[in-house]
């Protein structure tokens, strides 16, 4: 009997574990935390320059064209990938070795989310990429229509790899074949969309070395970054070293323990697809730094003109001042030497003569204003006898 209840009370015991709740969150590796603190920030940044952009467009009274709807398309796909990501470490357990995660329900939430990541990841670089061409192609219009195609094929198919890439086995090699022309085409189209001004670059009538500096500007993306100063706002990226980067993560990546490998591999990833959302912005957000901060710049000069012109109008007040007061001495010597005499007494005492002088000195002095306390003047003539 005693055999037969503890028989019964295993099997209940077995059964309670099987029905019970797995944890929902797997603790967070060191790579997973960064992945989500990356993710966090960059969803901050582009936040703070749409809204820049949207401010600006306010300012100058633009209306919304094609490549601002792509902007915002691409900024939302943006959101998308990053919030992947999150729920892909928070829910999936990036970051843990597969073998831990003992539940298969992280894993399939993983995939789920991994999934998620790369088709937002792709969508948020073709919508980002066609805006910087659109405006790119406003700047300089002297575009072949069919390169245009091209570049936008180029960017469908970077669209579309990601479904191609999830009906792929974990493991297989075509998965990473297919993994690495994401990478190589993104490295592409960055070099087309770089090279794209420089025939226009190259029939300007300017001297060799302002062109040299033309051609370096606009292709030093080439190598590390690209910088866009249509509208005077330097706005550097750096998309094709991060593609370079995700290029190698992806030909090194372990496909048998694809949680533990997705930790470190996205942060080229998110980075990359947040700076060009920030890019795409920076060329539209002049008028809204003409409105702060140069203001605020021609403002404190303005001050600092003024408070010199502060120090040299004392300086003339005291000259003046220094002025009046040796006409009025010079005046009142000039009165005294030219009054003649007016009587002669003559008076007869003890066998002498006592000769009495007297003059009227009048000072018609003309006071200068006093700029300090603006005391009235007085101009009214003083007789004074002298004896």
């Amino acid at each position: 009997m005693a055999a037969v209840v503890s028989l019964l009370l295993d099997q209940h015991d077995h059964a309670v574990q099987a029905r019970r709740v797995p944890p929902p969150y797997p603790p967070m590796t060191l790579d997973g935390r960064n992945l989500v603190i990356v993710s966090c920030i960059m969803m901050a940044l582009t936040t703070v320059w749409t809204i820049m952009r949207i401010m600006s467009k306010y300012i100058v009274g633009a209306a919304y064209l094609v490549e601002d709807y792509f902007y915002l398309l691409g900024q939302v796909f943006f959101y998308g990938a990053a919030i992947s990501c999150i729920l892909s470490v928070v829910l999936g357990g990036a970051g843990h070795n597969i073998s831990d995660l003992k539940n298969n329900i992280h894993v399939n939430c993983f995939y789920n989310t991994f999934l998620a990541a790369q088709v937002t990841y792709a969508g948020g670089l073709l919508a980002i990429k066609l805006s910087i061409i659109l405006l790119t192609q406003c700047i300089f219009s002297d575009f072949v229509l069919g390169r245009n195609r091209a570049l936008h094929r180029l960017g469908l198919y970077t669209g579309l790899v990601g479904l191609i890439i999830a009906k792929t086995k974990p493991g297989d090699e075509g998965s990473k074949l297919l993994f690495s022309l994401v990478p190589i085409f993104d490295i592409l189209t960055d070099v087309i969309i770089v090279a794209l001004p420089m025939k226009v670059v190259s029939t300007l009538q300017t001297s060799r070395p302002h062109k040299i500096a033309l051609y370096l500007k606009f292709g030093a993306g080439i190598m590390l970054y690209s910088e866009k100063r249509d509208t005077d706002a330097a706005a550097k990226h750096s998309t094709i070293m991060f593609s370079g980067v995700r290029l190698y993560h992806t030909l090194t990546v372990d496909y048998g323990n694809i949680t533990k490998s997705f930790a470190s591999a996205p942060y080229g990833a998110v980075l990359q697809n947040g700076i060009a959302v920030m890019v795409a912005s920076s060329p539209i957000l002049r008028p809204l730094f003409d409105q702060t901060i140069a203001s605020r710049s021609d403002g404190f000069k303005q001050m600092t003109d003024n408070s010199d012109a502060d120090d040299s109008l004392s300086w003339e007040l005291e000259g003046l001042e220094t002025l009046r007061r040796k006409s009025d001495q010079a005046q009142i010597s000039a009165h005294a030497e030219a009054q003649a005499p007016d009587r002669v007494s003559l008076i007869s005492f003890g066998g002498g003569i006592s000769v009495t002088h007297t003059f009227t000195i009048e000072s018609h002095v003309t006071r200068l204003p006093s700029f300090s306390t603006f005391v009235p003047t007085d101009n009214q003539p003083r007789k004074t006898d002298v004896a």
